[in-house]
């Protein structure tokens, strides 16, 4: 891979934001010196590179490293994504350079460092959702304005994707192997269809003795911790970002809306609009409606 010009004169800066809506395979360029990160807002699809696939459920986000080729297909109908296209370019006051935010996060000497063409990574939060929701809505200012709010919010989204990225590769897990196997599926797959069943399968035991394993270890059946794993996942969201709840409900693996308020208020003793409401969030839903483009009923 060619080398990338690093140094502590550079800095990131958005180069683009934008919303796409993917409805049939499609091929992808990313150029020489590019960084596109895609994250995933509404619906499933596949990502196709170099020979592999893999699939995406709408917690996903991929950094690219350009040159790259890729090719992404819709699983279900259509699938929404945010992309921002992320430069390098000579630093300016008010910019964190390449050498102030690796120092600042640690965490992004990586971004640096690696050599992967494309990275996923699963934002279990939505922190890095948020971010992305402002940068593809930022309003009309002056030039350099934007250039600094923008440049400045890049950091911290790259920066938040690195951490993403530490926490997804260094998971704490259970002490029996096969707990371990089937909380790994739990974890990479309770936004989805996360089952039982699948996670004997992952294990690659009986259902019935891996329930017994896994109550052992962690004190409850494997069904109440993917229940309570995804009501921390919302509460979460609920706290730290201002997506509308039916959106957090679909990201944290529930069939519906009203299902998963039943779920909420059993848990917690709260609505998730009222536990939002605990943390005197102020979100505006409209303006999250009219960038993402979906219909939003709460």
């Amino acid at each position: 891979m060619p080398t990338e010009k690093t140094g502590p004169d550079l800095c990131y800066e958005m180069q683009s934001a934008s919303l796409w809506t993917v409805q049939h395979e499609t091929e992808y360029e990313v150029a020489q010196g590019l960084l596109r990160l895609l994250y995933i807002t509404d619906g499933q699809c596949r990502l196709l590179f170099a020979g592999t696939s893999e699939a995406l459920p709408n917690d996903r986000m991929l950094i690219l490293r350009g040159p790259v080729r890729y090719r992404l297909a819709p699983l279900e109908g259509s699938t929404a994504l945010a992309c921002i296209d992320i430069t390098r370019s000579r630093a300016v006051a008010g910019l964190m350079t390449l050498q102030q935010l690796t120092q600042a996060y640690a965490t992004c000497a990586a971004l640096e460092q690696s050599g992967e063409p494309v990275t996923v990574l699963r934002d279990q939060t939505g922190f890095a959702l948020n971010i992305v929701r402002i940068l593809v809505s930022l309003p009309a200012m002056p030039a350099e304005e934007r250039r600094l709010v923008s440049g400045n919010l890049v950091s911290v989204l790259l920066a938040s994707a690195m951490r993403i990225r530490e926490e997804n590769c260094n998971p704490t897990f259970g002490k029996n192997p096969h707990v371990r196997k089937a909380l790994r599926y739990l974890h990479e797959n309770c936004t989805q269809n996360a089952t039982v069943e699948g996670a004997a399968q992952a294990a690659g035991v009986h259902p019935v003795y891996l329930a017994r394993l896994f109550s052992g270890e962690q004190g409850m059946h494997i069904r109440t911790y993917l229940t309570r794993m995804r009501i921390d996942r919302a509460k979460t969201q609920l706290a730290r970002t201002c997506l509308p709840v039916q959106t957090i409900a679909t990201r944290c693996g529930f069939s519906s809306h009203p299902y998963f308020t039943r779920v909420f208020q059993r848990e917690t003793g709260l609505t998730p609009l009222e536990y939002r409401h605990s943390y005197d969030m102020t979100c505006d839903y409209g303006n999250y409606e009219k960038h993402i483009g979906r219909e939003v009923s709460e």
